[in-house]
């Protein structure tokens, strides 16, 4: 795989590992780490001796989604907010078609955007200690990244996980277990 700035791509055997390695921003997304990912996504699928992706976060945290520093810049140019919403949409439809089972290695704060990367992995392991919650809600955002529906998917047999959402609170995994299993 590439070398890139803001992720580490690692294959062993049949694994390949995907860590967001931004810990000082707590993998905030920002315009370089969206690209990487959208790249690093599209060329695993062609990686055949790779069955598995482990998704991961360096540092304190999984990732908590867009990366605030560039949202007054977003404000500049009147698409910038369309490239933010495509651009995560993007990264899930890649992994969503990589081929590849992905899990999601959730350590730390997976927040907005990042709990929207996260819902788009086929598997979710998850610390006692993570905290998960779509916080956009709090600023006036809707997930936007693929998120509303998997979410929707998630809390389908548990109407228990839908007002934590809406409220856009930050819950524990094992409240999350409760709601889907």
């Amino acid at each position: 795989m590439n070398d890139y700035g803001t992720i580490i791509t690692k294959i062993n055997g049949p694994v390949c590992t995907i860590t967001m390695n931004r810990p000082d921003k707590y993998n905030a997304i920002n315009r370089q780490m969206a690209a990487e990912l959208l790249d690093a996504f599209r060329k695993i699928r062609d990686v055949p001796e790779v069955g598995v992706v482990v998704f991961e976060g360096a540092g304190k945290a999984f990732c908590t989604g867009g990366d605030l520093s560039i949202f007054p810049s977003l404000a500049v140019h009147e698409n910038s907010l369309n490239w933010l919403a495509h651009e995560g949409l993007d990264i899930s439809r890649a992994m969503s078609s990589c081929g590849k089972v992905i899990i999601g290695k959730i350590d730390g704060h997976c927040l907005a955007g990042g709990l929207e990367l996260a819902l788009a992995c086929d598997l979710l392991y998850a610390k006692e200690s993570a905290k998960i919650g779509t916080t956009e809600i709090n600023m006036g955002i809707l997930p936007g990244w693929g998120g509303t529906a998997r979410i929707v998917e998630a809390y389908r047999s548990s109407g228990q996980g839908k007002s934590s959402t809406a409220a856009g609170k930050i819950i524990r995994p094992v409240r999350c277990m409760t709601w889907v299993c």
